[in-house]
């Protein structure tokens, strides 16, 4: 049982499970979680069926666009590659004329007139989908609210609230006491279970080996804390690009010792 401070009016954790909210616009925002939900997924025939079945996607709708868009920006910034869904769904057999292999985001085509892929190649938004539906929906929001969308959650709070940092290996966790506002959290994690989608580094195309297994940021905007959790994983050099940090943030990290870190300035220092 945690013994959390009496002021705290909000106890998040870094690491959910399905979606949920909280606070005025809650049931609005929900609904329209479920509805980008719809439009990106890869299963049944929705525009992101068609665009990897056809490889071209005419007149995509808006939203399909800009997830897309996204998705390219944070391939980009982290300079890692977009990977195609798999293993398939059932009733998707008929991808399977089509590569498995990543994609380079300089290969894709994306305007609001037309997407289109590399042949041979389908595209996955999974990595990324969460932290942009959320930012999506949470326009939604009224007041004191929380969205979270898988590891991601757009938080505004006028008191302050705690973020309990999970360990990834069943130890401790860490508690963070946060002062009243408005914040992006995306947790970003390394290891995870087998066949699940991994980082991958784009030097050796192979998933990429960090000293760094698990990454919450929080940022002013969801979007900067999911590609500041992702780009964390590429080592201190990647964190001191003066680009890195977009908004006001704080990074956590746990290593493979299960130490918890927190990134100040130029390099990581144990909490604990």
């Amino acid at each position: 049982m945690l013994n959390l401070p009496w002021f705290a009016q909000l106890h998040l954790r870094t690491i959910q499970a399905g979606t949920w909210s909280k606070g005025r616009g809650s049931h609005q925002a929900l609904a329209e979680v479920r509805r980008l939900e719809g439009l990106l997924s890869a299963v049944g025939h929705t525009p992101l069926t068609v665009l990897n079945t056809h490889g071209t996607l005419d007149h995509p709708p808006p939203e399909v666009y800009r997830a897309v868009q996204y998705a390219l920006d944070v391939a980009r910034q982290t300079h890692t590659p977009l990977r195609s869904s798999s293993p398939l769904a059932a009733g998707d057999e008929h991808l399977l004329g089509r590569s498995s292999n990543e994609l380079d985001g300089n290969g894709i085509v994306c305007t609001p007139a037309v997407v289109a892929l590399p042949p041979g190649h389908v595209l996955d938004l999974s990595s990324t989908v969460a932290g942009w539906t959320a930012a999506e929906a949470a326009r939604l929001l009224q007041g004191s609210a929380v969205l979270a969308v898988g590891n991601s959650a757009v938080v505004n709070q006028a008191a302050p609230w705690i973020l309990e940092i999970e360990h990834p290996f069943g130890g401790q966790s860490g508690l963070l006491e946060l002062a009243a506002g408005s914040y992006g959290v995306a947790t970003a994690v390394l290891l995870q279970p087998a066949g699940a989608p991994r980082l991958m580094d784009p030097r050796t195309r192979q998933p990429l080996v960090s000293g760094l297994v698990q990454v919450t940021a929080l940022c002013g905007s969801i979007l900067d804390a999911q590609m500041l959790s992702r780009l964390a994983f590429f080592g201190a050099a990647a964190l001191q690009n003066p680009q890195a940090f977009r908004s006001p943030s704080i990074l956590l990290a746990f290593d493979h010792s299960g130490t918890l870190l927190q990134w100040d300035r130029q390099t990581w220092w144990a909490v604990r």
